[in-house]
């Protein structure tokens, strides 16, 4: 996946749970900022990262990469 297709995929999963970028910072102990620029492709997340995403989406990083062409 490239950085815009992680970035697009979790604004997708974000969305579907219904959740603003600040909340979903808020679970996943990072900053608004960094969201957004993962949700532009300006950054690529690291597995920690991510994990800490996913887990403020509720979900696993094998459901993350999951169905991601569903989009």
């Amino acid at each position: 996946m490239t950085a815009e297709e992680v970035g697009k995929r979790i604004k997708y999963l974000r969305e579907q749970k219904n959740l603003k970028k600040n909340t979903l910072a808020n679970l996943a102990g990072v900053s608004p900022t960094y969201i957004d620029k993962l949700e532009n492709g300006e950054r690529c997340p690291t597995v920690e990262y991510l994990s800490y995403i996913c887990f403020g989406l509720g979900i696993t990083l094998a459901e993350f990469f999951r169905d991601s062409d569903e989009q």
